[in-house]
């Protein structure tokens, strides 16, 4: 983050920092400074005229919940050429990613080869949720919970924005927007986006890109819930900042779930036909290449052959990878049950 926007999140957690976290925030503040002013060269060097950029292909967007296989399908759908996607690097960095690219380097001495959730590659030009980057540029974001978790209730509503203000949402419009056009300056090929948060957003998004693009991956919640739980546990370990180290737990986990396919549900409803492509992770692990030419052909796009080889490939080096198994206790599997049974029915999981 740049300093100003650090400010405005310690300012929205109330400037409560937890006594054992006070060496990170440090941390965080010293990036923070020095962030700035690689954003004063960026908005000199690269941002003139940024608006004035045209992003000429409505965006294609990868939707589900978290760790229902958002990721492999992100990674699936890249192979092809005429796609560009968000890097780590520009998520993390994205304030300043236009010029700063001979830090790679350096800073990858910092990451783990692997993320740690699922063992999947990880690396600075490797595909990222791009709502990390609206997290670390300031924008509203439900992010702010892996920081500050005892606030994650206040933060949700960035989710949908359903309980947003008129402020909040024209902001994040704004920023994601010329987010999207300094992305399409660095390339202007099609983006291909994948967050979950997005999920609960298509009519938000819409109003950006009318013309945009869905494609939703469903996963047995039996799965997803312990995995989701495992994800945030982790994330709270490295990144949390605030003392709510037990918020992110399984109610949340579940009342985030329905809300997300709440608005989900709303949103495809009104949605124009050729637009929207539905597929099951247990599909895309089994007969990936199959399933992405039937996204293709839902929705309307050319140029499959020509990825062909690329998901061939990609497909070959990874078909070994196995999900990771999840134990998930009596009382777990029937809270999972109860709580998200239109989500069962729908997606067929109940059989």
């Amino acid at each position: 983050m740049a300093f100003d926007a650090w400010m405005r999140q310690l300012s929205r957690a109330g400037w409560k920092v937890a006594p054992g976290r006070l060496p990170l925030a440090t941390t965080v503040t010293t990036a923070a400074a020095m962030n700035s002013i690689a954003v004063a060269v960026e908005e000199v060097l690269m941002n003139r005229g940024i608006d004035r950029v045209e992003i000429e292909h409505p965006p294609i967007f990868v939707l589900g919940h978290w760790r229902s296989g958002t990721t492999l399908l992100h990674e699936l759908l890249i192979r092809d050429p005429q796609f560009s996607y968000p890097t780590t690097y520009q998520c993390i960095l994205p304030s300043h990613f236009g010029h700063t690219g001979y830090l790679k380097p350096l800073l990858g001495l910092l990451l783990p080869n692997q993320r740690p959730m699922d063992d999947m590659a990880f690396g600075w030009e490797r595909p990222q949720e791009d709502e990390f980057a609206l997290c670390n540029l300031g924008l509203p974001s439900p992010y702010w919970w892996i920081a500050f978790p005892e606030h994650a209730e206040r933060f949700r509503r960035y989710l949908d924005f359903a309980a947003a203000t008129e402020q909040e949402r024209e902001t994040w419009k704004r920023g994601f927007e010329r987010l999207l056009r300094r992305m399409t300056r660095k390339d202007p090929r099609r983006l291909v986006l994948k967050s979950p948060t997005h999920t609960a957003r298509i009519r938000l998004l819409r109003e950006l890109f009318p013309e945009a693009r869905f494609v939703h991956v469903s996963r047995d919640p039996m799965s997803v819930v312990p995995s989701t739980l495992r994800m945030w546990r982790r994330m709270l370990e490295s990144h949390r900042l605030g003392p709510g180290e037990d918020s992110l737990d399984a109610e949340f986990v579940l009342d985030t779930f329905e809300q997300m396919y709440e608005r989900y549900e709303d949103d495809v409803a009104t949605l124009p036909p050729g637009t929207l492509s539905e597929i099951r992770f247990e599909e895309l692990t089994t007969r990936p290449v199959d399933v992405i030419e039937r996204v293709y052909d839902d929705l309307g796009l050319e140029g499959f052959e020509e990825a062909r080889p690329g998901l061939e490939a990609y497909w070959e080096r990874h078909r070994d990878h196995q999900p990771r198994a999840h134990d998930v206790s009596p009382e777990l599997a029937e809270l999972i049950a109860t709580r998200l049974t239109r989500y069962i029915e729908r997606y067929g999981y109940g059989r």
